[in-house]
């Protein structure tokens, strides 16, 4: 169970994470773009997460695919908040005024000078939403929309095993034990990065 909920843990936030900087940059830079961009993000936003990604997963057929799909889609407003934040006070600075007086096109000037600059809060972010995602995913295993036996996932482990909760708890408890551990893990990963990551 762990391998499939690592998997989608991890490249739903990679796909969260390429989605939500792609939308954050674009509306930082393109001002023609800034309010469309930001009222989608606001939209997803405003759905509650497990509401909104089981909605996607039942709208889609049901597999690793569609899981993944469906939280790199709730989790992408927060990386694109994040980007769009952070961007908006880089493009202020000296070294990018340079840039563009050197001119510097908006493509490479994102990529080699403002992106850079966005990675330690991002990667920090990122390692903080993989234990959550799994945590998700997990919940929409046990709910019957993510994913299907008989493939293996921590969130199916719990849905099979809590009809035996009497007779044999420990087929509820253990993937439980499992979510729990890793998703503190990861929170602990993520401190301990912003700690290295900080510049001050």
């Amino acid at each position: 169970g762990a391998r499939i909920s690592f998997v989608v843990g991890l490249t739903s936030v990679f796909f969260a994470l390429l989605l939500g900087t792609v939308m954050g940059l674009g509306a930082a830079y393109f001002k023609p773009i800034r309010a469309l961009v930001m009222r989608i993000v606001d939209a997803i936003w405003a759905f509650p997460m497990i509401l909104l990604a089981m909605a996607l997963s039942a709208s889609m057929q049901p597999g690793i695919a569609t899981v993944i799909v469906a939280i790199a889609v709730v989790y992408s407003p927060l990386f694109a908040r994040l980007v769009y934040g952070q961007a908006l006070s880089i493009l202020e600075r000296e070294f990018i005024m340079a840039a563009q007086a050197f001119g510097c096109k908006p493509v490479r000037l994102l990529l080699t000078h403002v992106l850079p600059n966005l990675a330690a809060p991002l990667i920090v972010q990122a390692t903080l939403t993989v234990g959550t995602a799994i945590v998700l995913e997990s919940s929409l295993s046990f709910l019957g929309v993510g994913i299907q036996p008989p493939t293996p996932s921590w969130g199916v482990m719990i849905q099979t095993g809590y009809k035996w909760l009497e007779k044999a708890p420990w087929l509820s408890v253990m993937p439980g034990v499992g979510i729990y551990v890793t998703t503190v893990a990861f929170s602990v990963l993520g401190d301990w990065l912003r700690l290295i990551l900080d510049p001050k």
